[in-house]
């Protein structure tokens, strides 16, 4: 399954590069857990140099720091990361998973697609 997935996700890789995306990795720590009532991020703690502490959330999709990357001038990339959900739980559901999204700008066809 290990290899499975290797070639898949290298095939998704050399597709989107054959289309002239740009592959990134957004940041997996989010400031914010999001507003989506449906949804709940794991929480964390940063301890900064100087003791004091800072409450991150695991993002629960890429979504907002990718459209930070839209609003910066960015026009075709994609993105693959891990994601974390919790309280996601059952045979079609787990509390980390990969999400493949991409985006286009000034077209239909940007999308995601998540996977186990």
């Amino acid at each position: 399954m290990l290899a499975l997935r290797g070639r898949i996700k290298a095939a998704i890789r050399g597709f989107f590069e054959s289309q002239g995306f740009m592959e990134v990795e957004c940041g997996i720590l989010a400031a914010s857990p999001g507003n989506e009532a449906h949804l709940h991020a794991f929480e964390t703690e940063a301890i900064l140099p100087d003791a004091s502490h800072h409450r991150l959330y695991l993002h629960t999709s890429p979504e907002f720091a990718a459209k930070k990357l839209l609003a910066a001038g960015k026009r075709r990339f994609s993105n693959s990361p891990g994601v974390f959900r919790n309280r996601e739980r059952g045979r079609l559901h787990a509390p980390e998973f990969t999400m493949l999204e991409w985006y286009r700008a000034h077209t239909r066809d940007s999308g995601a697609i998540t996977a186990r």
